[in-house]
């Protein structure tokens, strides 16, 4: 009836009408995440919406492990894979224009080879030109020791000894 209060039958809640409690929406911080369209690029999310922002997302250049071989260090220009490769856990050799400026244990040899057997050392330095600031002077010093040894090896044979 009109007036009438409420009952309890009729103040209590319709069970079947009741809404679901509304879960919050998480939303992802701001920040650079990576771009479905073009790999390699990272676009700005500020909080709200994408905006025009964006960033390259490779690496820097330098030595990191092979995606092919665990125990080998593959060079990463920055762009692509390289064929530079070093033996893993050697750490990061300083790179400057995509040559390691260290001597590594191939370029010990060869400076080595260089002096003592002048042509194996010119092929070492020759295989490491690319890669390794030194492999242009292991390729030096190897013309150099070779005109010594035959300056050497031709001066002996036109002294020769008379008695």
């Amino acid at each position: 009836m009109v007036g009438d209060a409420p009952t309890e039958e009729s103040s209590a809640p319709d069970e079947s009408r009741r809404e679901p409690p509304v879960e919050p929406v998480q939303v992802a911080a701001p920040g650079f995440y990576p771009d479905p369209k073009n790999p390699g690029q990272e676009l700005y999310w500020d909080g709200d919406k994408w905006t025009s922002e964006s960033a390259d997302s490779a690496p820097d250049p330098g030595f990191y492990p092979d995606p092919n071989d665990p125990k080998v260090e593959r060079y990463w220009d920055g762009r692509k894979w390289t064929e530079s490769r070093q033996p893993a856990g050697l750490g990061r050799g300083v790179v400057v224009d995509g040559k390691e400026q260290d001597a590594s244990g191939i370029i010990i040899a060869g400076y080595i080879f260089a002096v003592l057997m002048p042509l194996v050392g010119f092929i070492i330095g020759l295989t490491q030109i690319n890669k390794n600031r030194h492999g242009i002077w292991v390729v030096v010093v190897a013309a150099v020791a070779f005109a010594v040894w035959l300056a050497i090896f031709s001066g002996e044979q036109g002294s020769g000894f008379n008695s």
